[in-house]
């Protein structure tokens, strides 16, 4: 769309304010799409190998210190408490704690400023209940509005590249995947670009939102 193409040239030609100092949104926006534009260049020029579901958790686990240092170490084995604990109550208590993280991120990554607004869609007491005795999957999902590497990510992939700077679907994942470490849960994480602003005329989207949908089931 046209509204695509304007990005592009606007990063493209390098046009990020101006300015030394601290790093505002748009410079960092134009920092990310170069170090992943040429990342992604050297990847397919050299055809090497490579794993990007690796890659994308591997980095939520470098960005979890960063975004929640407060935390400390998060665990990396299964937590000591859930061994004298039945099965649905052992995985009650580590999806509550893991939607706790869940928010705390969502409230760094907005006050942090790489969002305007992210919060995470409630989830029925019923729908946790079916999923602690293994009868469904969860599912739930997490907005973010105004992503300051929106730009960056959509150029990369207009671009045919598949790995693309989306830090706040990375670093949740990574928090709810650390959260049920030993549990024999799997999360998955994908991505949608929206318009907030509803409009019937199809060439007036604008991608103002990524919305992370989150899937937890058993292994």
């Amino acid at each position: 769309g046209e509204g695509f193409t304007l990005v592009a040239s606007s990063i493209e030609d390098g046009d990020i304010g101006g300015g030394g100092g601290s790093m505002d949104a748009k410079q960092f926006n134009y920092d990310c799409y170069v170090h992943y534009k040429a990342f992604c260049m050297i990847l397919v020029e050299n055809k090497l190998p490579f794993n990007r579901k690796r890659f994308e958790s591997e980095l939520g686990e470098r960005l979890l210190p960063i975004f929640l240092p407060q935390k400390g170490a998060l665990p990396t084995t299964p937590n000591s408490n859930y061994l004298n604990q039945k099965k649905e109550e052992t995985l009650y208590n580590a999806i509550q704690n893991a939607l706790s993280l869940t928010d705390n991120l969502c409230t760094v990554l907005k006050s942090s400023g790489f969002v305007s607004l992210a919060e995470r869609s409630e989830l029925e007491t019923e729908d946790i209940a079916d999923w602690t005795k293994d009868l469904s999957n969860l599912q739930f999902n997490v907005p973010l509005d105004r992503d300051v590497t929106l730009n960056a990510q959509i150029l990369l992939q207009e671009q045919g590249y598949r790995i693309y700077p989306d830090f706040g679907k990375f670093v949740i994942a990574a928090a709810l995947q650390r959260s049920l470490i030993g549990l024999k849960q799997v999360v998955t994480s994908e991505e949608y670009y929206m318009d907030t602003n509803w409009n019937s005329d199809p060439s007036l989207f604008e991608v103002r939102q990524v919305l992370v949908s989150i899937i937890i089931d058993s292994a």
